[in-house]
Formats: structure tokens, sequence, C-alpha cells
């Protein structure tokens, strides 16, 4: 794993590139907590100005991934451009994912599984 002084703001809040606001959102609330006060998880880690160090490139991250505008210049910047058009993120948020595909089912019910009562004494 890089230092965090040589992650991308991607890297640093471990979201991908086209990640949803509520997503860097999330991610950005997940990092905080492993870098402020007394977390436990970095506590004998890292010093005091470490954290600090740590915690204020998480903040410029977010605020540049969650500004629309901040983060196409820093795209830009960094030659990170998603290839072909965004989406707007309504669109795409507004779109369920199927969990299970009935329609392929052909028929076929599963049956239950049969119950192996144990030995009578």
């Amino acid at each position: 794993m890089k230092p965090f002084t040589q992650q991308n703001y991607y890297e640093l809040l471990e979201v991908s590139p086209d990640a949803l606001p509520l997503e860097i959102r999330n991610a950005y609330k997940r990092a905080l907590a492993l870098y402020e006060g007394n977390a436990i998880a970095s506590y004998s880690f890292f010093t005091e100005e470490e954290r600090e160090a740590i915690l204020e490139r998480l903040e410029v991250a977010y605020l540049t991934l969650i500004n629309a505008d901040a983060k196409a210049a820093y795209d830009r910047l960094t030659k990170r451009v998603v290839l072909g058009e965004r989406k707007a993120t309504p669109d795409r948020a507004r779109q369920p994912v199927a969990l299970y595909d009935f329609r392929n089912t052909a028929g076929h019910v599963p049956s239950p599984t049969k119950r192996i009562d144990s030995p009578a004494r």
C-alpha cells in the first residue's frame, strides 16, 4: 500500500472515479472514524501530527470529489477522466439492481430440503 501522501483522492477514500456523492460521503465518514480523536484502529500507528495531516488530506479529498466542478478539474489534472459520457447522478441512483432474476428459472422451483431427524434412542 502506498503512503497516504502518494495516494490520489480516490485511493484515499477508497472509491471509484464514478462513485456517487453518497458513496463518497460514506467513505469519508468511514475514513474519519479511523483517524480522528482516539480511534483505537489508528491510535498506536500514527503520531498526532501524522493523524492531523491525514485528516487534512482526507478533507481536501472529500471536498474535491463531492463537488462536481472540482472533481472534473481534478480528473483533468490527474488524467483520471472516466471514458465515455458520465450519466447524471440522479438517473444512475434511481436504477434498481435485481438480486434474483426469476424470469430465467424456466418453471423450475427448488424443492424444500429434506429434514434429517436424529435417530430415535
